[in-house]
Formats: C-alpha cells, structure tokens, sequence
C-alpha cells in the first residue's frame, strides 16, 4: 500500500510540472508565437537528429557500429537545429496561418484541401529549401546542394507521402491553429531523423544540364564525317 501511495504521489507530481509547464508554452504561444514554435521547433529536430546518430551508432539503422564510429557529430546536429530555428519554425507558423485564411470553408472538403495544398504545393519546394540549406551549410557551392536536393527530392517525397496526409488528417481537423507546429513538431521528431539522414546520404553524380541537353550525332552525321576522314 505504502509503495502505490508513493508512486501515485511520484505521477502527482510529474503531472504538475507538466502542467506548470504546459501553461508556461501557452502563455508564451499567445503571447510571442513566432519565437516559441521556432524555439521549440529547433530543439526538437536538434535532439531528433542527434538522437538518430545514436540510433546509427549502434548499428540499428547502419553498419557504424561494426566500424567502431561512435561519434556524434554535433555540427549535424547544431545544422538541424538551425533549420527548425530559422525556417521551419517561423514558416510553418506563417504558412498555417496563412493556409486557414486561404481556405475558409470546413467540413472534409475543407480538410481535404489543405492536405492537398500542403503535400502537393508546400512539401515540394519546401524538401528542395531542405536539402539546399543542408548541402550548402555542409560546404557546397548553392547550385551543387540545389543539383543535389533535385536528385534526393523524389524519393524523399514518396516516403513522406506515406506519412504525412495522415498526419494532416488530424492537424487540420483536430488541432487549434494555435498548436499546429507544436503537434508538426512532434510528428517531425521521427521524420527529421529520416531527413537528416537522407541529407547526409550521398546520391550517384549525376550529369550536368549541358551533357542532358546536348543532343547525339545522327547517323547520317556519323557517317559524313566517317567518309569525309577517309579521304585523302
């Protein structure tokens, strides 16, 4: 008796510093939107992605434990980090907000829009912002983390569109508008993991604009130039 007493006095207690804490992020949520959600935004994916290199470490999602590579790499983790500070925080507070006074009728046709808005006009452009933002912070020249963020978006988007809509599902017909990036966040918790390692996965060299566009000689040119060599 004495020790369930003690455990639900241990869960009282828990459950008022979630509580005091709770009220605190609603006060500042109210009060200072942008600073909390790109705050909170920031530490999330920083602990997600560090988080996901111990996961790698371990051999769980690679080989690196086999190696003997246990290190964490804390500017990776600091790049994510800077990332849900300094864009996906402030946009994503920005684009709900602006996405609520896009679409103003409701009901399932309502939520169905803004799925669809979010996955197929949002996501794309906002993975390439992703991967260009990484690729260059990590050295690259912005055209090479462009090139590569093309090549890495496609995959990136299959994954995410087995995810995502259901996500969204309950973001726009459940949550407060007020709460969506925190509920995002914490969806993204595991996702940026996902990311961050597709950002530090290399792709095959792809060739340049210039080898795509330049067309094959014709058959007929291949043998104009043929006879005209054999002449002597």
């Amino acid at each position: 008796a004495r020790g369930a007493n003690a455990a639900v006095r241990q869960a009282g207690r828990q459950g008022m510093v979630f509580l005091r804490f709770a009220r605190f992020y609603d006060r500042m949520n109210t009060s200072q939107p942008i600073v909390t959600k790109s705050v909170t935004s920031g530490l999330m994916l920083g602990v997600s992605d560090f988080l996901c290199q111990k996961l790698q470490n371990t051999g769980l999602m690679s080989d690196a434990a086999q190696h003997g590579d246990s290190t964490i790499c804390l500017e990776r983790t600091a790049r994510m980090a800077s990332w849900g500070l300094l864009v996906n925080g402030p946009i994503g507070h920005l684009f709900y907000l602006g996405l609520d006074r896009l679409v103003t009728f409701g009901g399932a046709m309502g939520v169905a829009t803004k799925v669809l808005i979010d996955q197929a006009v949002w996501t794309p452009p906002l993975t390439v912002i992703f991967f260009t933002y990484e690729g260059s912070l990590q050295g690259e020249s912005v055209a090479d983390a462009s090139q590569t963020a093309l090549q890495k978006l496609w995959p990136t988007l299959k994954a995410n569109w087995t995810v995502w809509p259901l996500v969204h599902l309950c973001t726009f017909s459940l949550i407060p508008l007020n709460y969506r990036v925190l509920w995002v966040n914490c969806a993204n918790f595991l996702w940026s993991g996902f990311l961050s390692l597709q950002a530090h996965t290399p792709v095959a060299e792809a060739p340049t604009h210039r080898e795509v566009a330049k067309p094959p000689a014709s058959k007929a040119h291949t043998l104009r130039r043929v006879q005209t060599s054999s002449v002597p």
